[in-house]
């Protein structure tokens, strides 16, 4: 049994791991920093928004990076409605023109 499997069962779980599962809120494999699903899904996001980069090195307009994520939605995202991945993407490019951190676009 590996280390997450074996952190995971009843048994093996920590009882601040077990407060946790107790709560919702993540347990990380490392069990110090929990992970914001908010930011795991930025992450997701970013991730998708790379990939059609990677696809077009001439660049695209964000809208053109909307849609062809929007033409991969059912292989990279499918537990995802088109709306929701869209919102998040307008979330993600949101978060990033305010942020310091240099642009991927």
């Amino acid at each position: 049994m590996s280390k997450t499997n074996l952190l995971n069962t009843s048994r093996g779980a920590s009882i601040d791991q077990q407060d946790r599962k107790r709560t919702g809120m993540p347990i990380t494999s490392n069990d110090r920093t929990p992970v914001s699903a908010k930011a795991t899904s930025q992450r997701t996001y970013i991730k998708a928004i790379c990939e059609v980069l990677d696809q077009h090195p001439s660049g695209l307009e964000k809208e053109q990076v909307l849609e062809e994520v929007g033409r991969h939605r059912a292989e990279w995202f499918p537990d995802r409605s088109f709306e929701t991945v869209r919102a998040g993407l307008h979330s993600t490019f949101s978060v990033q023109a305010k942020s310091k951190d240099p642009k991927i676009w």
